[in-house]
């Protein structure tokens, strides 16, 4: 019997260098995966952040329009005292030119006081209802006639 002996051949030297290219660009990818993953989560927060943001400023925006609508409310009643109402709308250019407000004034007598009025306004900024930010206020004023 011939008795072969088989010997355990050593890979040859491109095989072990494309072997290590292999690991390298496979290292490579992922951590190129990882980079874009972690820059997608950064650029998803600073968009919320910036949303929050614009919410915020609308919001305050809406409230010193509705402080704005009592004021001008009770001037309008003192000038005329049959005022009751009034749709106030502001355009867009007065603001930063891409969205306008509405502002709604009611005046109501209170039935058990005859001099008294109540003051109720609505600000809408902007005016959509998508992303609308929205103070209603109230006052109390007396007709002093």
């Amino acid at each position: 019997m011939n008795s072969r002996h088989f010997t355990k051949r050593q890979p040859s030297h491109r095989a072990v260098a494309s072997r290590r290219r292999a690991a390298v660009l496979f290292a490579l990818i992922v951590c190129v995966a990882l980079a874009s993953l972690l820059l997608v989560a950064i650029a998803r927060q600073a968009v919320a952040r910036r949303r929050l943001i614009d919410m915020q400023a609308q919001r305050l925006q809406a409230t010193w329009l509705a402080e704005s609508a009592l004021e001008r409310a009770a001037a309008q009643f003192q000038a005329n005292p049959d005022f009751r109402d009034e749709t106030w709308t502001i355009p867009a250019e007065q603001f930063d030119g891409t969205s306008p407000a509405v502002v709604r004034i009611i005046l109501k007598p209170i039935d058990d006081k005859p001099t008294m009025y109540r003051v109720h306004v609505v600000a809408d900024y902007p005016n959509d209802g998508a992303n609308r930010a929205r103070v209603e206020k109230d006052i109390m004023i007396s007709d002093n006639r």
